[in-house]
């Protein structure tokens, strides 16, 4: 009789471990699935706030920078709640410290190659453009030729140079390709 309690006992302990499992994983699923709206809900209402308070036209304004920063200030912080998100549904689960981590890095790894990697034009044009304005080589309203196009300045930002031709095109020409290649000065 003892070896059929014990076994009863046993089946009902391992029965009651993977309920409780299951129902970890399904409450991990349902935090991770609010996690995802709330995410979506707030990075959409923070791009409508910094939209409505014309958060790009002034940063372009006051750093002559054209980036869409109001886009990419919503996103981060999308990824942030899901990352947050992420991390409550682990708990939930009950994960080791040591796999949470590692979960943790991974995910952190992949932002900064994210970043990185989105970066990676912009970073030469915005250094060529403190150069160039250092410099002050080039001006508003002056006739150049760079890699044979010929044009007029229009217009001269951080990252990017805007010359019109004489066919009224405008092209526009990033800094660190200004750096690399020979500035011809035309006279008008």
């Amino acid at each position: 009789m003892t070896i059929l309690t014990n076994i009863t006992t046993n089946l009902y302990d391992i029965k009651s471990l993977v309920s409780d499992g299951i129902i970890r994983i399904i409450g991990a699923i349902l935090i991770l699935l609010i996690g995802v709206v709330i995410s979506k809900f707030i990075s959409k209402l923070v791009k409508k706030v910094l939209h409505k308070s014309h958060f790009n036209e002034v940063t372009k304004r006051i750093l002559n920078l054209d980036v869409p920063l109001e886009e990419f200030v919503s996103t981060i912080i999308k990824y942030i709640f899901y990352l947050v998100s992420v991390v409550f549904a682990l708990q939930h689960i009950g994960l080791t410290t040591f796999i949470f981590n590692v979960i943790l890095v991974a995910i952190f790894g992949l932002l900064v190659l994210f970043i990185i990697l989105s970066l990676k034009d912009l970073i030469p044009n915005i250094a060529a453009g403190f150069l160039l304005h250092h410099r002050k080589f080039i001006n508003k309203g002056e006739n150049i030729t760079v890699k044979d196009i010929k044009g007029k300045i229009i217009d001269i930002t951080l990252t990017e140079i805007k010359l019109e031709t004489k066919n009224k095109d405008v092209v526009i020409i990033p800094n660190s390709v200004l750096i690399k290649n020979e500035i011809v000065k035309n006279k008008t």
